[in-house]
């Protein structure tokens, strides 16, 4: 186990500065039996901010990188980032991933909040996922209908369970077109948002609505409030910088979503998780 001191803009993709955090890495699944029950549990931190004062250990689990590759599926632990492990399967005509470069997610993060885009989600490919109940100190497999999948969830958010690793099935696809594939949906990124210095979307889309559309008819595009602002370009994407603090971020968050409950009558409901 490692132990760290770390402050906030080096575990959140934001990079907003705020407090320092002691954090532990794990570096195997023996490590995870060193736990508390209430540990708060980090992949990459691409969907994370911190905002309050550490008050249960952070556990981050990037250091558990290993996969294993077994015909058309894929052994992969929880930490592995998915561009690696796509340009990892990429040589061996073996896709399926693309629908989420380049994005620096974890295979954990991604399982965790049923990471979807471009009418895919990772829950397509799970055949089972392995994780470490916390509570009761053992491991255990789920299948994929045990997992609970839903839009931007899963049974992993309302209980004890750490994913360590899932058994992914792939699909044959020509090296080619998974790299040109995954060219288009960088450009497609990029072209909506900065990828860096950002969480991706703030708000989950409300039933048959834009989250996106909702702020911006609220005038809030291009908003900028104290070091942070909404993109110019994509309404539900908060965009930081090197001098962002984690209270701006948190402050225009709830203004946004304040603003469109009165003019909308419609509560958004974040996407992102707030430490």
């Amino acid at each position: 186990m490692i132990i760290s001191n770390t402050n906030a803009k080096e575990l959140s993709s934001s990079h907003c500065n705020g407090h320092n955090y002691t954090v532990l890495f794990p570096e195997n699944v023996s490590d995870l039996y060193e736990l508390e029950n209430n540990a708060f549990i980090l992949g990459n931190g691409t969907n994370t901010i911190f905002v309050n004062k550490q008050k249960s250990q952070i556990v981050s689990l990037k250091k558990l990188t290993k996969f294993d590759i077994r015909g058309k599926t894929v052994l992969a632990e929880t930490g592995v980032l998915l561009p690696n492990l796509i340009n990892s399967l990429k040589p061996l005509n073996l896709g399926g991933l693309e629908f989420t470069y380049p994005i620096p997610t974890t295979l954990g993060g991604a399982i965790y909040q049923n990471f979807g885009a471009y009418e895919k989600t990772i829950s397509e490919l799970i055949l089972e996922v392995h994780c470490f109940d916390l509570k009761n100190k053992k491991t255990i497999t789920l299948t994929k209908e045990d997992c609970a999948f839903g839009y931007r969830d899963s049974i992993f958010k309302t209980n004890e369970l750490i994913i360590t690793s899932a058994l992914l099935q792939l699909e044959t696809i020509h090296q080619i077109d998974i790299k040109a594939t995954c060219d288009s949906f960088k450009l497609k990124r990029e072209s909506s948002y900065p990828l860096a210095y950002t969480l991706g979307s703030i708000f989950k889309n409300p039933p048959g609505l834009s989250a996106g559309k909702l702020i911006d008819d609220c005038g809030f595009k291009g908003y900028a409030h104290k070091t942070v602002m909404v993109c110019e370009s994509h309404a539900n994407v908060i965009v930081c910088n090197k001098e962002s603090q984690s209270e701006d971020f948190i402050e225009l968050l709830t203004l946004i979503q304040t603003t469109v409950t009165t003019k909308k009558n419609i509560t958004l409901i974040p996407e992102i998780v707030v430490y």
